[in-house]
């Protein structure tokens, strides 16, 4: 079983990091209009400058999949886009941490019809269901069961960051949920078609296609969760499939009124059934960011008004964020495993298919590699996204430098764009209280050699959106911090081709990244591959392009010399 690892350093010595001086990049790079968040440095691949030229070409229209640890949908900065919608428009789990099994629950004597009280089979009792918008089936209606689950912190005793869960003290407290299907009319009577159907029913054509073919189902899902753990579910939120309405919950205590809410929980919940088709009991697939990395990095590619300062945005602040989980932080250092790589991609191309957003995917993820570009994620990958032509990835070079071919996988692939940490005299300054002299990069960035890799250098270093369990400086070093200031790049690129109507795919808009990138003079190519992401210079590019048929007809071409 490979295991992924995230490619954040949430602390590092300054010493270790500035062995690699360079002279300073030319002034367009880190030209801004407005204020310069030297902590946030978007302004340092020229992102603001770009959309103050173009305030429309902000992201909008495009979403920026995070392939990581969970976004969590509650913190300042992933709440809005800059035309006030959601933010977090979508979120799966494919790392099965949250995946909580269910079973049919048993009636407790102690109810009555018309007030059921429901337990697990343990003796976990629920109450006051006959307060919740959505009425529950009766004891008769045997095609359609109420399911029964809990959320217990015990589950948690081993996790690095939150095993309290409402904050209230001890790590003891239970959490139950029912979960039934309910007819579809009903649901939508009480509740709306919600928020989410909306959005995308008045984007475009195939999103309300799509909606609408969701919406021919009879019977959705429905779960409550008794959000406070006491037993009572009176006054609880009827919650749907989270891309449906956008629902979210934190996890508190009745008994602990001045407990923070540590972390968004956000659901979804999908049918199983035997090898010979019969239903089982559903899978309530909750999804959290306990590790905060993915958080950090959603920030650094798309935040908008990070922390409640306003002005305080990631690179494509008009963006929206996909979050798709594949750090399992039931292991070490939030590992992950190719099956749940894998399955992150297909969704996001599947989801681009859809809805008809164009996705552009950032993985701070990877593993060092025995021998560069000769793995066979970084094969899948190539192969996958030659039949995905409008899919970009980003993704991080790793953390194993200075030494030459250290680039890890799948970031030797061929068809990413794999992204070095650099570090601006002004970041320094911010982020350390270091005064350098010359802007630098990481010492831990990893080097190309075998392969002809980074692609490209960014920011490595930021401070960014985190979950409320996270105490301190949020502030994160890595070439996990440069992959998203690169992928909100690109979103920016996508955003403002989709607008002019430009036809472009993954290998122009590389292509155009690499080109327009400014070098650092002092490093080699193996160091930096095009330079400082510069998305004016790569907009140039890009449009020149656009304009050639042979940029059109061409993905990717490979160049290799054999020793």
């Amino acid at each position: 079983m490979n295991q992924f690892r995230p490619r954040g350093i949430s602390l590092m010595l300054l010493a270790a990091a500035l062995l690699v001086i360079a002279a300073p990049v030319g002034a367009d790079s880190t030209k801004n209009s407005g204020k310069n968040w030297n902590f946030l440095p978007a302004v340092q691949i020229g992102a603001p400058a770009f959309i103050a030229e173009n305030p429309e070409w902000d992201g909008r229209g495009v979403a920026v999949a995070i392939l990581d640890t969970g976004v969590d949908v509650f913190m300042p900065g992933m709440l809005e886009t800059t035309t006030g919608q959601v933010k977090v428009i979508d979120v799966r789990d494919f790392s099965t941490e949250g995946d909580w099994e269910t079973a049919a629950a048993e009636r407790d004597e102690s109810g009555t019809e018309t007030a059921p009280v429901f337990r697990t089979e343990d003796g976990h009792l629920l109450r006051g269901v006959e307060d919740l918008a959505i009425a529950v089936p009766g004891s008769d209606d045997l095609a359609n069961p109420v399911y029964i689950g809990v959320i217990a912190e015990k589950d948690f005793v081993n996790s690095d960051a939150v095993y309290d869960l409402n904050d209230d003290g001890d790590n003891s407290d239970k959490f139950g949920f029912l979960v039934w299907a309910a007819d579809r009319a009903e649901v939508e009577a009480a509740l709306g078609i919600g928020r989410g159907y909306e959005m995308l029913t008045a984007l475009n054509e195939t999103a309300a296609a799509t909606v609408a073919a969701e919406r021919l189902s009879e019977r959705v899902w429905v779960v409550v969760v008794d959000t406070d753990g006491d037993g009572d579910l009176a006054g609880e939120s009827i919650h749907r499939d989270y891309r449906v309405n956008y629902d979210a919950f934190a996890l508190g205590s009745a008994n602990a009124p001045d407990s923070r809410a540590l972390m968004a929980w956000t659901l979804n919940v999908f049918s199983e059934e035997d090898h010979l088709g019969a239903p089982l009991a559903p899978t309530v697939e909750n999804h959290i960011d306990d590790g905060a990395h993915a958080t950090h990095c959603a920030g650094i590619a798309a935040g908008h008004d990070v922390s409640g300062q306003e002005g305080l945005d990631g690179a494509a602040p008009g963006a929206w964020i996909i979050s798709l989980k594949l750090g399992d932080n039931r292991l070490a250092g939030g590992a992950t495993r190719t099956g749940s790589m894998k399955k992150s991609y297909e969704y996001a191309a599947e989801f681009e298919k859809k809805w008809g957003i164009p996705v552009v995917i950032n993985m701070s993820f990877g593993i060092d590699s025995v021998e560069e570009g000769d793995d066979a994620m970084g094969g899948w990958l190539d192969d996958m996204l030659a039949e995905t032509p409008t899919l970009y990835v980003c993704t991080s070079a790793g953390n194993s430098g200075p030494g030459l071919s250290t680039v890890g996988l799948p970031a030797t692939a061929t068809s990413l764009i794999s992204s070095g940490a650099y570090l601006a005299v002004e970041t320094g300054e911010d982020l350390y209280n270091a005064g350098m002299a010359r802007p630098s990069l990481f010492n831990f960035s990893s080097r190309g050699g075998e392969a002809p890799k980074p692609d490209v250098v960014a920011p490595g270093s930021a401070m960014s959106t985190v979950p409320g369990y996270v105490d301190g400086m949020a502030r994160f070093n890595g070439t996990s911090m440069a992959s998203p200031q690169t992928a909100g790049g690109v979103a920016l690129l996508v955003s403002a081709a989709q607008q002019v109507g430009l036809d472009i795919h993954w290998g122009m808009v590389k292509r155009a990244i690499i080109a327009g990138g400014t070098p650092v003079e002092g490093l080699e190519l193996f160091d930096q591959g095009g330079g400082l992401v510069n998305v004016g210079n790569s907009w140039k590019v890009l449009k020149d392009l656009a304009n050639s048929d042979t940029a059109k007809q061409v993905l990717r071409y490979d160049i290799a010399t054999f020793c």
